[in-house]
């Protein structure tokens, strides 16, 4: 049997962080990307769809580093199938990031005056979920050197219920902010309330796979 060896030397848990950082690289620039929108600078809006796209990449490449080197023959502190469920959970995060991006070059669009600042607070309260989920994460180290004991796992585990309470309060932000631009459907044009629309579904996925990054943690921890 060989040891562990590579990037799982000393943890598995230290590439986990290290991708989740990139993943919330690819989230946190989508708020200086509607800000350009909303000033309707589009060439600003293209620079920093390539820099979301570019994040993904990298975080693409730390994803797959991680499945090719997780080892299946040697003994593992914590499930092997668990380790990759939290990597598939933040890799879908990068995804929706690049998803948005995507999106947005698709066409010179312009956020409707009647959504915009309900838009924002949507988004930001979104993004503290993902910035919830990356903290969770730079404590698996310590997790792991307390071997899933101690004082450490109420912390997380308080940790994971703040990120349950924000996601939920994203939840009803973003019914509200739907609501609203139904509302305005007669001063906006078709085509733009169901691109909203849809752009609205992203931007909350990306609260929803941030929580389940969460509530994978925790069944690890449980075990």
């Amino acid at each position: 049997m060989r040891g562990i060896s590579g990037i799982f030397r000393q943890s598995p848990f230290g590439p986990i962080q290290e991708h989740m950082q990139e993943v919330f690289k690819c989230a946190s620039l989508l708020r200086p990307l509607f800000e350009a929108l909303a000033e309707e600078d589009y060439d600003r809006v293209n620079e920093i769809a390539d820099q979301i796209i570019e994040a993904e990449n990298i975080s693409d490449k730390k994803k797959n580093k991680i499945r090719n080197n997780l080892p299946k023959d040697v003994f593992l502190p914590v499930s092997r199938r668990d380790l990759l469920q939290i990597v598939s959970a933040q890799d879908s995060i990068a995804d929706t990031a690049e998803d948005i991006a995507n999106l947005l070059t698709l066409r010179k669009t312009e956020i409707p005056e009647e959504i915009k600042d309900k838009l924002f607070e949507f988004l930001d309260e979104v993004l503290e979920v993902c910035k919830q989920a990356s903290l969770v994460t730079d404590e698996l180290l310590e997790l792991f050197k307390r071997s899933f004991g101690g004082p450490e796992v109420e912390k997380i585990n308080k940790m994971l219920e703040e990120l349950d309470d924000t996601e939920a309060r994203t939840e009803r932000l973003g019914t509200e902010l739907s609501k609203k631009l139904f509302e305005s459907e007669d001063k906006i044009k078709p085509i733009s309330v169901i691109f909203w629309f849809k752009l609205i579904e992203n931007i909350g996925d990306l609260a929803d796979y941030a929580k389940k990054m969460g509530n994978r943690l925790r069944i690890l921890i449980a075990k």
